[in-house]
């Protein structure tokens, strides 16, 4: 028998390894460790979903800042807003969009930003501007 070996793929009486005692060991500790690791990633994950309500009650506020401006400003003989108050409106304006660009889809941002623009064009008058907010309001009430 010089330099002949025999391999076999099982060996009498050696116990399989679902038996061994190595694997009943480390079976709690892997489920252990799966169980935190779940719990950690659900924890962490409400904190992001909890950021994302946070921007949803912030475009609901800019939203509601919005309404203000145009409903307390005092048109021009035009119907247009005065400075102060058009100012006061692009600046709310600016931070509903970088808001929005967190929260809204892609798609959905794009068409967010058609109803801005209606809103912020001043040559439409204040009571049309007023009807683009409550538009927003109804045609995003999911997102805000």
């Amino acid at each position: 028998s010089s330099g002949e070996y025999t391999y076999t793929t099982s060996v009498p009486n050696s116990p399989s390894l679902t038996n061994s005692p190595s694997f009943v060991g480390l079976t709690p500790g892997v489920l252990v460790t799966v169980a935190v690791w779940r719990w950690l990633s659900s924890t962490l994950g409400s904190r992001r979903g909890s950021a994302r309500g946070r921007k949803h009650g912030q475009m609901v506020r800019e939203l509601r800042n919005i309404d203000r401006i145009l409903s307390n400003s005092r048109p021009t003989e035009f119907g247009e807003l005065y400075y102060k108050d058009q100012g006061l409106l692009l600046c709310e304006v600016h931070v509903l969009r970088q808001t929005a660009d967190q929260v809204l889809p892609a798609q959905l941002y794009r068409e967010f930003l058609e109803e801005v623009q209606d809103l912020v064009d001043i040559r439409t008058g204040v009571q049309r501007q007023l009807k683009v907010v409550e538009r927003m309001r109804w045609a995003y009430a999911k997102w805000f």
